[in-house]
């Protein structure tokens, strides 16, 4: 196995990166992690002159290069599941081999990867607080996307290869990794940073050299086209801007196809439900406007552990009630004799239910249902308790199911703030443990959890007609650690909060809701319950449906 040294030679252009091939000097390999800094009036062109004589190089099997604008997002189930399991394989091996779709049997590569994949974790984790959830997400999402950017590499990898990979302006820390990730397994990493660098934090870790280009500004980097043959003439060679392409390749079997600039590996044992086609990653338009990080003068509705004394006037938290919970420790899991109610088990896992077929929307009669129907709905939210190390319950939350395989939609600080979760359906005695956090965004606070259980997701809305003020809501939560308690209200207006879309309703609320269901007289689920106004009369604030279907694609069916 190679070792990795980083940036032994400075790299200070375009030019110089194409050209560098790092040395191997015994078991040890040079690679490159180089930022360039801005733009200028050629570099659009020096990129395009890149991206010909790279494909120059490829065609004639001396490298391998790829340039991606963004990372694809992963909304299948299939996949989730799929890398969650090469996930769980790395961490039986006691983290020394991970394996992945396009290269499963290669020992050699799995070393390589295993070990890179801890070195990553290590840093991830780094002095911030990561609960063993999180981790696990962002480690399933390095696997999946490695597939994805070197698909084609990997199906004839080989440790000694020179392999460059150009990102565009990667300003998140969890890309930013996945490109330190690629250079511990041997590859040259160049970011294109035109529009701005990565953050304070991620310099300090000094991981990466850098150049300046330019000044910072917005510029149209032509499409790369990887399947397009190279040309001796440069000018043949380049692609206009606006340029779209649909490659479609074959190499030792294994499809490929290019979306959003990055490549996907489609091995052809992966079929959708039918036995027929390929699956495809589902990469749904990104939002035009990118909402920011937090809600001003917004208090979460998650219920905490309440003081001594009574109830705290803290803005961002408001403590709510607990329901009585017993002390055990976290690897535990089991059910509750009583209503919540916890009584020791084994918690986590994963379950892999067979999938169930939602009946089409055309069968299903759409009329407003009275309070009294809309209250059975309660059974399809269900309430978390947040436990720590030590299984003690430190805060509750609530949650929508929206998928039958498991899959339950709740707020990001309540799926954050947690070791493990319990979670409890109505009319059941059982409550069900996990660790899974699937999915999260703390942009829009969404996360989704799963547990092991078949489940009777929710409908969401899909925008037949828009919300308007006025409109009659039935809010569906655990306020205060009361079970499903069921309010009805209106639409008072739509807000928009440090960038973020929110539907402001009046159906009371309280800590311990957040997570739980805003719906209309049809029984859809209009938004869920995120934040309400500290020392206000019901001034509640909902994340809306548009964001929800986006976030939950791919786990809905």
């Amino acid at each position: 196995m190679l070792r990795y040294r980083h940036n032994i030679i400075a790299v200070a252009s375009i030019e110089s990166f194409e050209n560098i091939k790092g040395g191997i000097n015994r078991d040890c390999k040079d690679v490159y992690f180089v930022r360039a800094l801005g733009c200028n009036a050629t570099l659009a062109s020096d990129i395009q002159k890149m991206d010909a004589d790279m494909n120059r190089l490829v065609a004639n099997g001396d490298c391998f290069y790829a340039r991606i604008s963004s990372l694809p997002r992963m909304s299948a189930v299939e996949d989730v599941e799929y890398y969650s399991g090469c996930y769980a394989r790395w961490e039986e091996s006691g983290r020394a081999a991970a394996a992945v779709k396009t290269l499963p049997g290669c020992a050699e590569f799995a070393a390589v990867a295993g070990k890179a994949l801890a070195d990553v974790l290590t840093l991830f984790r780094g002095k911030q607080a990561s609960t063993a959830s999180i981790e696990k997400n962002f480690g399933v999402k390095l696997l999946f996307w490695l597939d994805a950017v070197l698909c084609e590499a990997l199906t004839a990898w080989d440790q000694k290869k020179t392999v460059k990979v150009v990102m565009e302006n990667v300003t998140k820390r969890q890309e930013y990794f996945f490109a330190y990730f690629l250079t511990l397994l041997g590859c040259d990493v160049l970011l294109l940073q035109t529009a701005g660098d990565i953050g304070e934090e991620l310099k300090a870790l000094d991981l990466s050299g850098s150049f300046q280009v330019g000044a910072y500004g917005a510029l149209s980097i032509p499409v790369y086209d990887g399947s397009r043959a190279a040309s001796a003439d440069f000018e043949s060679a380049a692609v206009s801007a606006g340029m779209e392409h649909n490659a479609v390749s074959s190499t030792n079997e294994r499809q490929c196809y290019t979306q959003n600039n990055a490549v996907v590996a489609q091995p052809p044992e992966c079929v959708n439900g039918d036995g027929q086609s390929p699956i495809r990653i589902q990469i749904p338009p990104r939002a035009g406007r990118r909402p920011s990080q937090a809600v001003s003068g917004a208090q979460s509705l998650q219920g905490t552990q309440p003081p001594a004394g009574g109830r705290s006037s803290a803005v961002s938290v408001s403590p709510g009630a607990q329901p009585p919970a017993k002390s055990r420790p976290a690897g535990a899991t089991g059910s509750s004799a009583g209503r919540g109610a916890p009584q020791p088990g084994r918690h986590g896992g994963s379950l892999l239910l067979p999938p169930t077929r939602q009946p089409a929307a055309s069968a299903i009669e759409r009329r407003e249902l009275t309070y009294e129907e809309l209250a059975q709905l309660a059974k399809s939210v269900v309430m978390i308790a947040i436990r720590d190390k030590q299984g003690q319950v430190i805060g509750t939350g609530s949650g929508i199911m929206v998928g039958p395989r498991g899959y339950i939609l709740t707020n990001n600080h309540v799926a954050s703030g947690g070791y493990y979760y319990s979670v409890r359906i109505e009319e059941e005695e059982n409550t069900y443990d996990t660790d899974e956090v699937i999915k999260y965004n703390p942009v829009l606070d969404l996360a989704v959890i799963r547990i092991q259980r078949e489940l009777k997701p929710l409908p969401v809305y899909r925008g037949k007609e828009p919300l308007v003020r006025g409109q009659k809501v039935v809010a569906i939560g655990s306020p205060l650690g009361f079970f499903n308690s069921v309010s009805d209200g209106i639409i008072a207006g739509f807000r928009t909060i440090d960038m973020v879309d929110m539907i402001q309703f009046t159906a009371p609320t309280s800590p311990g809701s957040s997570g739980g269901a805003v719906l209309n007289m049809y029984g859809e689920v209009i938004g869920i319950s995120t934040a309400g106004m500290d020392n206000a009369q019901n001034i509640n604030l909902a994340m809306g449906y548009e964001c929800i279907n986006s976030f939950i694609q791919g786990f809905i069916s």
